[in-house]
């Protein structure tokens, strides 16, 4: 999959934006990477290798996430 927006911001609840309204983001040691927690706009590719490696979730339960996660928030990520 190749993106036609590469190096375009789309604002979150856009048509265009794939990753719906919420984007939290993931760092490591203070350094940000181009991967995070998103809605799935298409929830029957959660669980699939369909993204560029981020996590995505039905969009209430990332709503709901986002609202208990303020910005900052430590989190551990395991297999």
């Amino acid at each position: 999959f190749r993106s036609k927006h590469k190096g375009r911001v789309i604002p979150g609840g856009s048509p265009e934006n794939r990753i719906g309204k919420r984007w939290m983001g993931l760092a490591n040691e203070d350094v940000l990477t181009s991967y995070g927690i998103h809605p799935a706009k298409n929830t029957r590719a959660i669980g699939g290798n369909t993204s560029f490696g981020c996590i995505q979730m039905y969009p209430a339960d990332a709503d709901a996430l986002f609202r208990f996660c303020p910005l900052g928030t430590r989190v551990t990520i395991r297999a």
